[in-house]
């Protein structure tokens, strides 16, 4: 690809970018989702700093103390499953606009708990995390598939690199690009996120991995690559009502799938997206 001088008189030096023509697809099909990603993330961001700004003064003190409460615990203590469920769904409801306005750049120690992590994608979902199950649960019925994990591999990408749902543990050097599961030979599950490990007890299933693996996506604020995008793309659309996943982010198996949720006789799973 080239760029050549505008007309203005500013010279800007030529560029030339040599892609091989096995690569040229996809990185033009990245390269464009991730232009969508960014543009739709920015208009979503001053959406929600307007609605903070609209809604501060009503309780803008409890939220300030509520964030030093948080700030305590962060520094203090050292086992994120001693915390008190209780105590911290008033933290983190009376936080939760303020975190989508300025979201954190790595996940915070309270959500290294899988119980604390269910209850914030509670909030953000505003389900409980057994009906977001059952929607899962259905989901998969209706799409006659034996688990997500067959899903994840119908929609994802053939050309892709790294997949949402991993069967083993990835080598220490490489670098995933992004929040996904690792599903353990054991039965159980964990969701790492860069540094971070979130372990799941057995009691957590795979559809609820799914769901705690969305929340840490809406907590970091994180773009979605296009091979993850299209099985959170699903999630997010069959779970988060309030924020449509667009449909020019959508891979065809993926528009394809909602059309058989859309036509499916099941008030619980019916989607709104535009999948034309």
């Amino acid at each position: 690809l080239a760029w050549e001088s505008p007309r203005s008189g500013f010279q800007l030096k030529r560029v030339e970018i040599f892609i091989s023509m096995n690569n040229k697809r996809s990185f033009v099909r990245s390269f464009s989702s991730t232009r969508k990603t960014r543009k739709l993330r920015s208009k979503r961001s001053v959406v929600s700093t307007t609605v903070l700004s609209a809604d501060a003064c009503d309780g803008t003190f409890r939220c300030n103390e509520a964030q030093e409460e948080l700030k305590v615990i962060e520094d203090t203590v050292t086992d994120p499953a001693s915390l008190d469920i209780t105590r911290m769904k008033v933290f983190l409801k009376a936080t939760l606009e303020a975190r989508k306005a300025s979201p954190s750049d790595e996940l915070p120690f309270c959500f290294l708990s899988p119980d604390m992590l269910a209850l914030e994608a509670e909030l953000r979902f505003k389900s409980s995390l057994e009906d977001m199950e059952a929607k899962l649960c259905e989901v998969r019925q209706i799409l006659n598939r034996g688990s997500f994990l067959d899903i994840d591999c119908y929609i994802r990408p053939k050309r892709a690199t790294f997949s949402l749902i991993a069967l083993e543990e990835p080598a220490v050097d490489t670098p995933f690009p992004g929040s996904f599961i690792i599903r353990m030979r054991d039965g159980e599950h964990k969701i790492t996120c860069g540094m971070c490990c979130v372990h799941l007890t057995p009691r957590f299933s795979f559809e609820c991995a799914l769901i705690l693996c969305l929340a840490v996506y809406f907590v970091l604020d994180l773009s979605c690559l296009y091979a993850f995008g299209q099985t959170l793309g699903l999630l997010q659309t069959v779970l988060v009502k309030s924020e449509v996943f667009e449909s020019c982010l959508m891979s065809f198996n993926l528009k394809t799938l909602l059309k058989e949720l859309k036509n499916a006789p099941s008030e619980c799973t019916s989607t709104e997206t535009n999948t034309n």
